[in-house]
């Protein structure tokens, strides 16, 4: 049930999460906006865990007591060598599938492919993939967890190309202060949309797995 006033979120990730959920860099965090938009009937109460590559966090996802769990595979699009689609697929949705287990509401952070110092054309003969090219694979992966399970995407892809990714993308998963705005403004309408600030059952969660 939504209206609950203080909603427990858990964010899991490094800088890229606490940049724009925290307004690291300046302006207003999630806690900040939620107060804002509904004057003070809502507080946010945070957990934060380390971020690392999901094959790494599958073995921390017990026990969590949050209602929102906003998580980042930032480290999976900077790793070196060529990303193991499948393995991190797999490691990716059986984290999410314990969260959801738990009552947890998942969203995923993706990261925007836009690299400013990638220039690759072709990647013939290439012997591991470059951050844009895994931050893609990742992307992409993303879309099916989506699909199967029902999970939300911050598509930050999508939200920094519309923004201007050129003028707002420093590196892989760094971003500047006006993107960082439009992250936390996406995450803020995507619980709206679930119904937390109202009095109302929540909407589920349930992708093609649950049917």
């Amino acid at each position: 049930m939504g209206g609950n006033p203080v909603l427990r979120v858990l964010g899991w990730g490094d800088e890229e999460l606490t940049d724009f959920l925290l307004a690291s860099r300046g302006g207003q965090g999630l806690a900040e906006r939620v107060s804002k938009s509904h004057e003070g009937r809502f507080e946010v109460a945070w957990e934060w865990r380390s971020g690392g590559e999901a094959s790494t966090l599958l073995p921390l996802a017990g026990d969590v007591a949050a209602d929102v769990a906003v998580v980042s595979f930032l480290a999976d699009a900077l790793a070196p060598g060529r990303l193991d689609l499948d393995g991190f697929r797999d490691a990716a949705r059986q984290l999410c599938v314990a969260l959801k287990e738990q009552g947890v509401y998942v969203l995923l952070v993706n990261v925007s492919t836009f690299a400013p110092d990638d220039a690759v054309t072709s990647y013939y003969g290439s012997e591991s993939d470059t951050p844009s090219l895994r931050a893609h694979k990742v992307a992409a992966a993303a879309i099916d967890l989506s699909y199967e399970l029902g999970i939300s995407v911050v598509d930050a892809d999508r939200l920094l190309a519309e923004l201007g990714a050129g003028d707002h993308v420093e590196s892989i998963g760094r971003y500047s202060p006006a993107a960082c705005a439009v992250l936390t403004e996406e995450v803020e309408r995507i619980l709206a949309d679930y119904g937390f600030f109202e009095k109302r059952p929540l909407m589920v969660q349930a992708g093609a797995r649950a049917r």
